[in-house]
């Protein structure tokens, strides 16, 4: 790939570093070929591996599943539908569930008539129990009768939260969530958590100012979500310094810089971007915003 090609495919990461834009370029479901590289590298892991092996094809350190639903509704119903899911949220609240539900909208792309529920945090040993909860509590019949009538569409998977190669200040209001996703390429699997790790580790080392996670997807096509949280509109102004030029400082020439951003580029076959608010109104009570 010509690093034309990558410049003008990275737009997604110049948008989650703010300046890639013009400057240079949310686990997975693997596809055949990915799981055959997975096969290949727990193959290998059998035997005693070496300080550079283990720092080479360093894995990803994954928080608990985060639960997420995205709902896609009729326009003409927006009003009726989202009286419908607090109605549904509180019933689920008075019935006693632990779960917090976050909600969030899109504010540019070319779906606005989606909703984007998640919970965090669970894991596979916990879903038999919550799922048992709900059959107790007749949450499925709720949402059946009350909410169900205003959806057009659902899709459901989980997410991992990558902990290691992520910079999320949880201190730091956030209201705005810009979204990239990056469908990983067929065989690219294990160079994508690679790439990944290398562009993290030089945003942390430049102290690039933005507070950022990568999401590993369960289920559908594999692909990874890199999420950047922000304040308001006016905290998406780009800085003066943009990451292509302090990532070329870091490493002491273009050429590097350059190469490092084509093999990122090369690791996707394709991506989508967009940014969601927080429904505070429609989320759980005393919900803390959160991607």
């Amino acid at each position: 790939m010509s690093i034309l090609n990558v410049l003008n495919f990275a737009k997604p990461f110049d948008l989650f570093f703010r300046s890639f834009v013009v400057s240079c370029l949310c686990c997975l479901l693997l596809t055949p070929a990915i799981r055959a590289e997975q096969q290949e590298s727990t193959t290998t892991a059998q035997a005693p591996a070496t300080d550079a092996q283990n720092e080479q094809h360093d894995e990803p350190v994954f928080m608990p599943l985060t639960d997420v639903f995205v709902i896609e509704i009729n326009e003409v119903n927006r009003v009726e539908f989202e009286s419908a899911l607090k109605e549904h949220l509180q019933y689920r609240l008075k019935k006693g569930e632990k779960n917090t539900w976050h909600i969030y909208t899109p504010v540019v792309g070319d779906k606005l008539n989606v909703y984007m529920m998640s919970s965090c945090c669970t894991n596979w040993d916990q879903l038999s129990d919550h799922k048992a909860w709900a059959k107790q509590a007749g949450t499925v019949e709720h949402w059946r009768e009350k909410v169900l009538p205003f959806i057009v569409n659902t899709s459901h998977y989980y997410s991992r939260y990558d902990k290691q190669n992520s910079a999320w200040d949880s201190a730091k209001p956030v209201q705005y969530f810009a979204v990239e996703t990056l469908k990983i390429a067929p065989g690219k699997g294990i160079q994508a958590r690679e790439m990944i790790k290398q562009v993290s580790d030089a945003a942390k080392q430049i102290q690039w100012p933005l507070s950022w996670l990568w999401n590993y997807r369960v289920g559908g096509e594999a692909q990874v979500e890199l999420v950047v949280g922000y304040e308001s509109y006016a905290d998406m102004m780009p800085p003066e310094l943009s990451f292509y030029q302090a990532l070329t400082e870091h490493l002491g020439t273009r050429d590097e810089a350059k190469a490092l951003l084509e093999r990122y580029g090369s690791s996707f076959s394709s991506s989508s971007y967009t940014i969601y608010v927080h429904r505070q109104s429609l989320s759980s009570p005393n919900s803390t915003p959160r991607y």
